[in-house]
């Protein structure tokens, strides 16, 4: 009879600094594979920089008995965090400009989500994005909000546009204001229908008075 198949046995999971052991070591797999490729690049600096320093850093990760299994951000000694702290500070936002611009090559898509993905873990496990969070609320909370209803006279912003009052006042034709006091829409039409009237008679008048020999020879 034949025997049933056995379980597949489960690894134990990885404690945190073994995955940045890991993440460190493909690290180098991606810049030894990509070296002569890329090297002439304007981020392989920057990706350089970042394999180093996180080889640095994991030469300085805490004895394995020392630091819990499961404990998220990897608990640094001294010198641990205060390269944590240089990162943070200093070359957390280079890095990440950086590697993004890889994906605008459309050739190196593959290599960029695979930076981008061993960074975004780093970060993680080193304590950094929890750094640049918890600095984002303190600058926030410092930040005054006003809570309180507008007083009487002061500007408020309901999501309507109610627009600006805006007063005419007549003109003469040499540019003096004639009246100071508002004058309406109906007053300035109707000035401007009597003056267009007597600018035609006018020319009518002209037209009768103005006659030409053939009129005369005719007695038009």
């Amino acid at each position: 009879m034949a025997e049933p198949p056995k379980a597949a046995t489960k690894m134990p999971p990885r404690s945190p600094s073994q995955e940045l052991q890991d993440l460190s070591n493909l690290t180098f797999l991606l810049y030894r594979r990509n070296k002569n490729q890329h090297r002439r690049s304007h981020w392989w600096k920057h990706f350089n920089i970042f394999r180093r320093q996180l080889s640095s850093l994991c030469s300085k990760l805490p004895p394995s008995g020392k630091s819990p299994a499961a404990t998220i951000p990897i608990k640094f000694g001294k010198q641990g965090r205060s390269v944590v702290d240089s990162w943070a500070q200093r070359y957390v936002a280079q890095w990440y400009a950086s590697f993004s611009q890889i994906i605008s090559e459309s050739r190196f898509v593959g290599v960029a989500l695979t930076i981008l993905a061993i960074f975004a873990r780093v970060c993680t496990l080193v304590g950094v994005s929890e750094k640049l969070a918890d600095d984002a609320l303190a600058i926030a909370s410092t930040i005054p909000v006003n809570l309180t209803e507008p007083k009487d006279g002061d500007a408020r912003d309901d999501g309507d546009d109610l627009g600006m009052v805006v007063e005419r006042t007549a003109v003469s034709l040499h540019g003096k204001n004639v009246a100071e006091k508002p004058v309406s829409v109906e007053a300035l039409e109707a000035n401007t229908r009597a003056e267009d009237n007597k600018d035609t008679k006018s020319i009518k008048k002209k037209k009768k008075r103005t006659k030409s020999a053939i009129d005369d020879l005719f007695d038009f």
